[in-house]
């Protein structure tokens, strides 16, 4: 599978978005991934997909897809 870069949103709203690779399974518009940050592991939303992989600096990768907890 080829590394997927995605732009992701820290917040519904937000006008800036952050650029991550993915080199598991892939992903869509919509779907909530972890990522790490400096406050720990985080929920961000993807906003897009296929961009281009960044030019100054490396994208750091996301841990994997959000499996939100079952609910009894």
């Amino acid at each position: 599978m080829p590394r997927q870069y995605i732009e992701c949103q820290f917040r519904i709203g937000d006008i800036r978005t952050y650029t991550y690779a993915n080199d598991g399974e892939p992903v869509v518009e919509g779907d909530q991934v972890e990522v790490e940050t400096k406050k720990g592991k985080t929920v961000v939303r993807v906003v897009k997909v296929g961009v281009p992989a960044p030019t100054k600096f490396e994208a750091k990768a996301i841990i994997g897809k959000h499996v939100p907890p079952p609910v009894d």
